[in-house]
């Protein structure tokens, strides 16, 4: 069904555009089923969702399949993508603010300026704040952009907690990602069929 992942996405990865099409419904079914525990809400407009190299490898293949860019696509979707596959000791997110009204936006994304600075990540009592790409952070303007990436790196203890919370005897409690923006203060735990799946990519 799938293909099996890896630590890196190279170019031998990508199927051929008439291989993926013949098995695409299949495909699109089996990722819809992976992204189902993959994605967190984390107050009204925040939506992260957690990238592992299924979903970056099928992100790479459906634009090849809708820009028919070719080799020097893949080349480029490549170069963009293999940095986000989670390295085993990180949890990798896309987060994009969620605001509908395009005459809402900008003045929210304005609002809400350096909100990715007021993000955490608590395992247990634990805190772990994200790193960022360098374009992922608010601009000049004030802006803040709609869509991040970011990666929440663990030290060995902080992933043994969280792989012990399906062992016979568990020290993990809690993750919780939250946000402490003076204007968007909302936090969410992590469930345990996220955890579980989340669990893999460390």
């Amino acid at each position: 069904m799938l293909p099996p992942s890896s630590s890196t996405l190279e170019p031998g990865h990508i199927w051929e555009p008439t291989v993926y099409e013949a098995k695409r419904s299949v495909i699109q079914s089996a990722i819809m089923g992976v992204k189902k525990h993959r994605r967190l809400h984390v107050g009204p407009i925040a939506l992260f969702l957690f990238e592992n190299w299924h979903t970056l490898w099928w992100q790479i293949q459906e634009m090849l399949r809708i820009e028919k860019g070719g080799d020097a696509q893949i080349e480029d979707e490549i170069a963009a993508y293999s940095p986000l596959v989670p390295k085993g000791q990180e949890w990798v997110a896309t987060m994009m603010l969620e605001i509908e009204d395009p005459a809402k936006r900008r003045p929210m994304l304005c609002t809400l300026h350096n909100i990715e600075k007021h993000l955490k990540l608590h395992i247990n009592d634990d805190v772990i704040s994200p790193t960022l790409e360098k374009d992922d952070v608010s601009d000049a303007t004030g802006k803040t952009p709609a869509v991040h990436f970011l990666r929440f790196p663990f030290t060995s203890h902080q992933k043994s907690v969280v792989q012990s919370a399906f062992s016979a005897t568990p020290s993990f409690k809690q993750a919780v990602f939250e946000f402490t923006h003076p204007l968007y203060c909302h936090k969410a735990s992590v469930p345990l069929p996220m955890l579980s799946s989340l669990c893999q990519d460390l």
